[in-house]
């Protein structure tokens, strides 16, 4: 099987898959909504998600007792078509607005415009673009993390990506044997 790996914005990413125009996405979270078009795999890894903030309004950092009621008075940033945890959203929803953008690097610049003064993403990523885009000392993440969920691969029901899943489930297992699943998400080569 050879396979073609495509970059897309999270809200495309997931109507290519509902409309079998992809085989399958990853990572993604199970829920009863993705089961009707997806086949899952064993979980892949671990997602956690981290509010950041900008180190120059806040130099001290931001001090959270994991009460998103404390935090829930700041404006939030997220990216569309993401739900990291329904009652963080549900409390900041409450205060006001919760302003959404369509790839990471936009939150993080609307941290550093002041536009926002948390955004909520995955941990890997949001590291990631920070790294990429040299800003290790304008923002910065906040202990400690949203949540932790597993992370899963979803196979295509409408293309029959699905009939790989079985294929998939074994690789996962002989990655996770090994430790190469464990060093992949260790890895700081970006």
């Amino acid at each position: 099987v050879s396979v073609e790996v495509k970059l897309l914005p999270w809200k495309r990413c997931q109507a290519e898959a509902l409309n079998g125009t992809v085989d399958g996405i990853l990572p993604l979270f199970q829920s009863a909504e993705r089961e009707a078009y997806l086949a899952f795999s064993k979980p892949t890894f671990n997602q956690t998600s981290t509010f950041w903030h900008s180190t120059a309004k806040y130099p001290g950092g931001i001090a959270w007792d994991g009460e998103f009621a404390s935090l829930a008075h700041l404006r939030l940033g997220m990216l569309n078509g993401s739900i990291i945890d329904q009652e963080m959203e549900r409390l900041f929803g409450a205060n006001q607005e919760i302003v959404r953008a369509r790839n990471v690097k936009i939150l993080l610049e609307l941290l550093r415009k002041d536009r926002v003064d948390l955004i909520a993403v995955d941990d890997a990523v949001g590291r990631y673009n920070v790294v990429q885009n040299g800003w290790l000392d304008e923002i910065s993440a906040i202990e400690p993390p949203i949540s932790s969920k597993f992370s899963y691969f979803g196979l295509s029901k409408v293309t029959g990506a699905d009939r790989f899943l079985d294929d998939f489930n074994d690789v996962i297992d002989d990655m996770n044997a090994s430790g190469a699943m464990r060093a992949l998400f260790l890895s700081t080569d970006y």
